[in-house]
C-alpha cells in the first residue's frame, strides 16, 4: 500500500477542532434558520390571504350590477309563477308531472284522496 495516498479508514468525517461547543452552536444556528424560514413562510401565507381577499372584494365590487340584474330577474320570474290563477285547467307541471287542482281531479269511488286514486301508483 502506498502511504502517500489517504486511506479510507484514516479519513475524518468531522472537521478538526469540532468540540461540543461548536456542535451546539451549529444546532442553534440550524434551529434559528428553521425559525426564520417558518416566520417568512407564515408572512408569505398571510400576504397571499390578504391579496386573495382584496381580489375577491374587487371582483364583488366590479360585478355588483350583474348580481343586481340577476336578482331582479329571479324576483320577476318568481312573481310570474305566483300570478298563475288557481282555476287554471291545465294545472302546473313540476318535474314532468302534471299537478291538477283538487276540484278538477276525479273523485275516487272508494273515498281515497285525489292523490291516491290511480291504480298505477
Amino acid at each position: 500500500m502506498n502511504d502517500s495516498e489517504p486511506h479510507l479508514s484514516r479519513l475524518r468525517l468531522t472537521p478538526p477542532g469540532s468540540s461540543v461547543f461548536v456542535r451546539l452552536l451549529t444546532i442553534a444556528a440550524a434551529a434559528a434558520l428553521l425559525a426564520i424560514g417558518l416566520m417568512f413562510s407564515l408572512f408569505a401565507l398571510a400576504l397571499l390571504l390578504v391579496a386573495g381577499l382584496l381580489g375577491f372584494a374587487f371582483l364583488q365590487w366590479k360585478t355588483r350590477h350583474l348580481r343586481r340584474q340577476w336578482n331582479e330577474a329571479l324576483r320577476a320570474r318568481a312573481g310570474q309563477e305566483a300570478s298563475w290563477s288557481a282555476d287554471d285547467p291545465a294545472g302546473r307541471v313540476i318535474e314532468g308531472e302534471v299537478i291538477e287542482h283538487a276540484q278538477h281531479a276525479p273523485a275516487s269511488g272508494i273515498g281515497l284522496p285525489a292523490c291516491c286514486d290511480s291504480p298505477l301508483r
